[in-house]
């Protein structure tokens, strides 16, 4: 049997079979398409709020390394400062004089 412009039924079923197959295969690749569109949406999200994070656990790295580097600035001047009285005290009394006026 043959259509109206002499193509056989046969031709026109095959082609009609593999564009019915073309039409799921398209169907399919939308919908992953969509979902892969969703994951990247969630993923971006994800991204934004861990750079958020990064940037907040950067700035409270800095004032805690400002901190702790004025910590020790701060106790390298108090020794100073001990061993500045520690050496003008013994300076003034001595070290042999020390033992000998407390006997």
């Amino acid at each position: 049997r043959t259509l109206s412009s002499n193509v056989p039924e046969a031709f026109v079923t095959q082609v009609y079979e593999q564009l019915t197959s073309l039409q799921k295969e398209l169907s399919n690749t939308q919908k992953e398409l969509s979902d892969t569109k969703m994951e990247l949406s969630e993923t971006k999200k994800q991204l934004a709020h861990t750079t958020e994070e990064l940037t907040i656990t950067r700035k409270e790295f800095s004032e805690t390394t400002n901190r702790l580097t004025k910590g020790l600035t701060d106790t390298k001047n108090e020794f100073a400062v001990a061993i500045g009285h520690f050496q003008s005290n013994r300076t003034r009394i001595g070290p042999a004089t020390a033992h000998s006026e407390t006997e």
